[in-house]
């Protein structure tokens, strides 16, 4: 599901393989896993506005995230998708666990928001319902609700999930349909994290003229070790924000800057966020 196309198909006489053809528990890790596919299409979208604008491609070696190494030269059983994603397949029938090169760097495990370092081989565990994936930190991934279909109902919020870190991610709009874009309706937008003592800021600017259908964003910052002591939205203090379990969520209808304030344990300490392990 994490690949450009994902298409099943079939001839006649074979047997039925439509993502409910196969029982349970099948039937449900297939929804979980459609249902995955959709809530990235904004980030899938963007990676191939970025191949077709700079020629990067959509489904990248492992290598590409650390030329020097020239051991991944040879891996071949797991594989980027953009600059954000890294997606471990389990090719091994039966197998519940594998093993996983995370390039150099620092690496968020997307199912536990665990911060990891890079520049070393992990065991992780792999059950059928739960795909290995890995996110860069200081990753942006804009997310949908979850939908049937595309344009099943009009987006009202788009998520922005955060990874924190030092770097800038690049994501494109447009009307998703059309040739709008080949006139200028369209945007890139442009968000980059970065630490500033005890405080976590997000920086979004945009470049192009489209103005998305979506009325709100919903930014939910991952890996937080501690509940803020202050949120701020374009230097004025953010009305409602949620902390559990190591997520902030804050909704706002639109933002250039997001400050958060993280306080220390003690006076000696101010870390932002975990280290990885």
């Amino acid at each position: 599901s994490l690949l450009p196309f994902f298409r099943g198909h079939s001839a006649i006489f074979t047997q039925p393989h439509e993502p409910w053809a196969f029982g349970q528990p099948y039937e449900v890790i297939n929804r979980m896993t459609i249902q995955l596919r959709y809530r990235l299409l904004p980030y899938l979208y963007s990676v191939v506005a970025q191949c077709k604008e700079y020629g990067w491609p959509i489904v990248r070696p492992l290598f590409m995230a650390e030329p020097t190494n020239v051991q991944l030269r040879s891996v071949d059983d797991c594989y980027l998708l953009g600059e954000s994603i890294l997606v471990a397949p389990v090719l091994e029938k039966g197998a519940i666990e594998r093993q996983v090169y995370l390039p150099e760097g620092a690496w968020y495990d997307f199912w536990t928001n665990d911060l990891l370092a890079g520049g070393q081989t992990i065991t992780v565990t792999a059950p059928l319902e739960r795909l290995p994936l890995f996110v860069r930190a200081g990753s942006v991934l804009p997310m949908w609700p979850e939908m049937h279909y595309v344009d099943v109902n009009a987006v009202q919020t788009l998520t922005l999930r955060v990874y924190p870190g030092d770097t800038e991610t690049t994501l494109y709009e447009d009307a998703g349909e059309g040739l709008g874009y080949e006139d200028g309706d369209y945007r890139w937008v442009y968000i980059a994290c970065e630490r500033d003592g005890d405080k976590l800021i997000i920086n979004r600017r945009t470049a192009g003229r489209y103005e998305p259908p979506y009325q709100s964003i919903k930014l939910e910052v991952v890996g937080l070790n501690r509940e803020p002591s202050e949120v701020r939205v374009d230097r004025q203090g953010a009305p409602v924000w949620f902390y559990d379990a190591d997520i902030l969520e804050l909704t706002v209808d639109t933002f250039r800057r997001v400050e958060i304030t993280i306080p220390p344990v003690s006076p000696h300490e101010a870390t932002l966020p975990h280290r990885p392990r």
